[in-house]
């Protein structure tokens, strides 16, 4: 009922920033370019709170059933073990939503779920992805970081099974759900020993849930504690802001990515930041780990990114990018959790994949470090893939060093621009960034600008030049 309020108050404020911006402030008294500026920033820091809101306005009524059921394969992604979209998927359900009410189906370990029907993809998806089985295994298909390409992938797959279609997915992992259990209260149920709160869920889901030995009653523990907390969600009646912010929050992170098999609402998913896709970029700070160990020891990885760059007076830049891996993980006892070891590798030993997103006409100069050193292409960008592993309390680092043209003519100078993309994690990795100007070169302005609201968010940063 309030859709067609904020639409026309979302139309209002986008006259009024288009009647704000024609003003003129050049030779007008000081009291009223105050008042200008002052009403331009003021409806610049609203205006996005009511476009957000005229888009879910205009997503709600069909995606929540209002023309008919709707069916939506709702994944849980286990962080602990790392992929491109967050981590592998560890539990699906069926939520099923008719006129706004909610039916969720069981949850299933999808690791009981055996290979499919091979499916199609873009070419740079089966050229990367088809090594790790994402072609075929639901549990593998979060192997891209773009999560639309991820989703398109396990939707394939589940009618590739010969199951009833699905008109998109819902993915969460257990940042997400501590994120709603602040919203809506602990959660209790005869699966586990203590309530389910924010405070724990992220230890309990990352962690305790898998320090056992027997791989069926772990998978069968997480299902049933998934299932006490989204009957909680669905059935609770929260605060509507604590929900609210809660939900935003854990979109903003990527920590809750929805996709639409409706390309319309797939659209405003987008706009509303909640799509988990990743932006086009010239150049970006984009690595992505994925677990290569038989364990979840990915929840005691601390990882690094040391990123250097040495701009040269013609705008091209060589840069060094360092991937480190620190593995805080005790040495047993043999787990789910720790792994049971061999002899190359103890128990709490930790591999992962590493891939550098480089930006596009790169040319790589050196790879050092690790197992494995590949050159490929997706989404218009070359990618480095690495493989490194370390024991209980080592580390190990993936170096890549490539040139590239940097810079863009701006005024008086050049413009470098940088834009990290964080990937969906228990904690986010630590990124240094070190540009060193051209000899004589002046900093007209740098600009550091969150497009989102935390630290898994992207984050742009721009350095303004200008030679002597």
């Amino acid at each position: 009922r309030a859709a067609p309020a904020v639409e026309a108050a979302a139309r209002a404020t986008a006259e009024a920033r288009g009647l704000l911006a024609a003003a003129p402030t050049d030779g007008v008294a000081d009291p009223l370019r105050a008042a200008v500026l002052a009403a331009r920033a003021e409806l610049d820091r609203r205006a996005p709170t009511l476009e957000r809101g005229a888009a879910a306005a205009a997503l709600l009524p069909s995606f929540l059933g209002g023309q008919g059921e709707r069916r939506y394969l709702l994944i849980v992604q286990n962080l602990s073990d790392p992929r491109g979209s967050g981590g592998h998927v560890g539990n699906h359900a069926v939520l099923t939503v008719d006129h706004g009410r909610f039916h969720l189906g069981p949850f299933v370990p999808t690791a009981e779920l055996p290979p499919g029907p091979r499916v199609e993809a873009p070419a740079d998806v089966v050229a990367r992805y088809a090594r790790f089985g994402s072609l075929e295994r639901p549990m593998a298909a979060t192997y891209p970081p773009d999560f639309p390409a991820a989703a398109r992938l396990l939707v394939a797959q589940w009618e590739a099974r010969g199951e009833p279609p699905v008109d998109g997915v819902i993915s969460v992992d257990a940042v997400a759900i501590a994120d709603l259990l602040g919203a809506i209260g602990p959660v209790r149920t005869p699966a586990w020993p203590e309530p389910l709160t924010a405070e724990n869920a992220t230890e309990v889901l990352g962690r305790r849930t898998f320090e056992l030995t027997d791989a069926d009653a772990s998978n069968a523990l997480q299902a049933e504690l998934a299932t006490a907390i989204w009957r909680a969600v669905l059935r609770r009646t929260p605060p509507a802001r604590a929900l609210g912010e809660a939900l935003s929050t854990a979109a903003a992170e990527r920590h809750l990515q929805v996709f639409s098999t409706d390309p319309q609402e797939e659209a405003l998913l987008a706009g509303l930041g909640a799509a988990g896709e990743l932006p086009p970029t010239e150049h970006p700070l984009q690595v992505t780990w994925f677990g290569a160990s038989d364990s979840r020891a990915g929840y005691f990885a601390e990882k690094e990114i040391d990123y250097r760059a040495v701009l040269a007076p013609d705008g091209w830049a060589e840069v060094t990018l360092t991937a480190t891996l620190r593995n805080t993980a005790p040495t047993g006892p043999p787990s789910i959790l720790l792994g049971v070891g061999s002899p190359q590798w103890p128990v709490g030993s930790y591999q992962a994949f590493v891939n550098a997103y480089l930006p596009p006409g790169a040319r790589v100069l050196a790879i050092s470090g690790g197992f494995l050193a590949l050159e490929e292409h997706e989404r218009g960008l070359p990618v480095v893939m690495g493989l490194i592993g370390a024991e209980p309390g080592g580390s190990a680092t993936f170096r890549v060093r490539y040139r590239v043209q940097a810079t863009t003519p701006a005024p008086g100078g050049q413009r470098f621009t940088l834009d990290v993309l964080p990937q969906p994690a228990l904690r986010p990795d630590l990124v240094r960034v070190l540009v060193e100007l051209p000899t004589g070169a002046e900093v007209l302005g740098d600009r550091k600008s969150t497009r989102l609201n935390s630290s898994h968010s992207q984050i742009s940063y721009a350095v303004f030049c200008l030679k002597k």
